[in-house]
């Protein structure tokens, strides 16, 4: 959980009555067509209890009240992030590649 990001999502596919969000002590139902956000400092949670695939779009923007110092900040620990997961992609990939090769 983090203060500073917001989720914005829309319902592209629920089964009515089955699939529902919990944000800090509200419970909602989703049905398709529904928008909704919520501040992701909160506790929240998802479910499908239905019988069909539930398909929910998200975005999430850095959240509204963040002063833009700490969007600055916050912007640098993500670039950080991306390289990181770059580097960890590329060294997974050449261990595949050697591990390819040995077998071989």
């Amino acid at each position: 959980m983090s203060n500073a990001y917001a989720t914005h999502s829309a319902v592209a596919l629920a089964e009515p009555g089955c699939s529902g969000l919990a944000v800090g002590d509200r419970e909602v139902m989703l049905s398709p067509g529904q928008l909704f956000g919520f501040d992701n400092s909160f506790r929240h949670s998802a479910w499908n209890g239905g019988t069909t695939t539930r398909i929910i779009i998200s975005t999430y923007t850095t959240h509204p009240f963040l002063m833009a110092e700490e969007v600055v900040e916050l912007e640098k620990v993500e670039e950080a992030h991306a390289l990181l997961r770059r580097a960890v992609g590329g060294a997974l990939r050449e261990g595949k590649r050697l591990r390819e090769r040995i077998l071989r």
